[in-house]
């Protein structure tokens, strides 16, 4: 019940095992495309199948809300706040959990990361960026010094932080 457009680049030989080929339901077909690194873009009702290095280039959803509603196979971009850490510092952590064709880019000023990919994976890291975006912790712990002044501590202290500050860019 829909019409497709197939891009002269997909070409490939599958097997398929345990399945009727004229009951292949569109979920069935859509995992059989992404094993084989394709995917396809929903424009209208007119789907559009092609290498998956191009989908991210192509009009896909644009969400915001990191609760958003996809299907697992469909291509979406996702604009996530990131309110304790680094957007930019989460870029190399985050970048080898994502496929070759998918994109991760940080916009610094906003602390925002964008995300282009199939949405079962947006959602995978997106569930792990909720885990590494925890505020620190804020209590106070009162140590009793017993081979060092207050002052020099307050040194070593001082220049742990104004380093770590250096090397996050603020």
């Amino acid at each position: 019940g829909k019409k497709i457009i197939i891009d002269p680049r997909v070409r490939a030989t599958v097997d398929v095992a345990g399945i009727d080929l004229n009951q292949v339901s569109w979920e069935q077909l859509l995992a059989i495309l992404d094993v084989h690194n394709f995917a396809s873009v929903d424009q209208g009702g007119l789907v559009t199948i092609m290498p998956d290095a191009n989908a991210r280039q192509f009009p896909t959803p644009v969400y915001t809300d990191v609760n958003f509603k996809a299907s697992d196979h469909e291509w979406v971009t996702l604009l996530i706040d990131v309110r304790n850490a680094c957007s930019a510092q989460l870029v190399p952590v985050l970048r080898p959990l994502m496929p070759q064709a998918a994109h991760m880019a940080a916009y610094p000023p906003g602390n925002i990361l964008i995300l282009s990919d199939r949405a079962s994976n947006v959602a995978r890291v997106m569930r792990i960026i909720k885990r590494i975006d925890q505020q620190g912790d804020n209590e106070v712990d009162i140590i009793n010094l017993q081979h060092a002044t207050a002052a020099e501590v307050v040194r070593v202290v001082n220049t742990f932080y104004a380093q770590q500050a250096a090397a996050e860019g603020g």
